[in-house]
């Protein structure tokens, strides 16, 4: 009889030994799970915020600018924005126009600092005038080139369509074709007036072969832009160029979104992308 009880209580304690273990282990697993699920949710909150952080800190980098230069969005002109490092800071640099000034930002990409800034004065002859909405647009530059050379936009196809600055004046570099003759044109940024001009007629009076069949400058950046997923209206082009490339006509066009750089290539007679590069700017 004795023996049972000893037997009883050992069973019974060898029991709560062993529940008592299953709650300890329970309770650990607990933990490890709510720690997983603690590193879990952390990484999920990281990679979905990190793309949302990173777009509203650029964005705020970018009102920073604009409220310490006093220039409202709708007044500037943005030819650069890009993230970069330098000397070991990642920073958002800036660059943009008004009707009269010319800034270049710094920003602090972690505190929103700003790390350098410079403003200039654009010369007489781009300050306000008679167009107090401020800096005309490529098509009124383009508009205002076709205009002077008489030639219409149906007839004309462009091989460059870039915003540069002259001796302190923003104008806007502009090439193009007709069946018969070359132009060049400066066109004042501010102004709309034409700075300077070269016409040039083509060898044997028309134009290279197969010109009349090439798509023109905007379908080209359309085409880009539409294949990075973004509108023209969305980016700020850097460049676009009609160029040969191993014997066949070809737009090089570059443009900037959100401290991206995009470079693409199209095939000026058939309009396919050719090749492209997305990097950070």
């Amino acid at each position: 009889m004795l023996k049972k009880v000893i037997f009883a209580l050992a069973f019974t304690t060898v029991m709560m030994l062993f529940a008592g273990c299953g709650t300890d282990s329970g309770t650990g697993a607990g933990a490890e799970s709510s720690t997983a699920g603690g590193k879990t949710e952390s990484s999920s909150a990281g990679e979905s915020s990190v793309p949302t952080s990173g777009q509203t800190a650029f964005d705020a980098a970018k009102e920073t600018a604009l409220s310490d230069a006093g220039v409202s969005a709708s007044e500037a002109r943005f030819t650069k924005e890009r993230q970069d490092w330098e000397d070991g800071v990642l920073v958002y640099e800036f660059e943009f126009y008004t009707q009269t000034h010319e800034y270049d930002y710094e920003i602090d990409a972690a505190t929103g600092a700003i790390l350098k800034k410079e403003k200039k004065s654009l010369s007489v002859g781009s300050g306000p005038g008679d167009n107090v909405a401020g800096q005309i647009s490529l098509d009124a530059a383009k508009e205002a080139a076709l205009a002077d050379a008489g030639v219409s936009a149906s007839e004309a196809y462009f091989t460059r369509e870039k915003l540069d600055r002259e001796k302190g004046v923003l104008v806007y570099e502009l090439e193009f074709r007709s069946q018969t003759h070359e132009y060049d044109y400066e066109i004042d940024a501010a102004t709309g007036a034409v700075r300077g001009k070269e016409i040039e007629p083509i060898a044997g009076g028309a134009a290279p072969s197969g010109s009349g069949s090439l798509i023109d400058s905007e379908k080209a950046k359309a085409t880009a832009a539409g294949h990075a997923g973004l509108s023209v209206s969305d980016v700020v082009f850097s460049k676009v160029e009609l160029e040969r490339e191993d014997g066949r006509p070809v737009y090089e066009i570059k443009f900037h979104k959100n401290g991206m750089e995009y470079e693409y290539e199209i095939d000026a007679a058939t309009g396919a992308v050719i090749q492209y590069e997305v990097d950070r700017d």
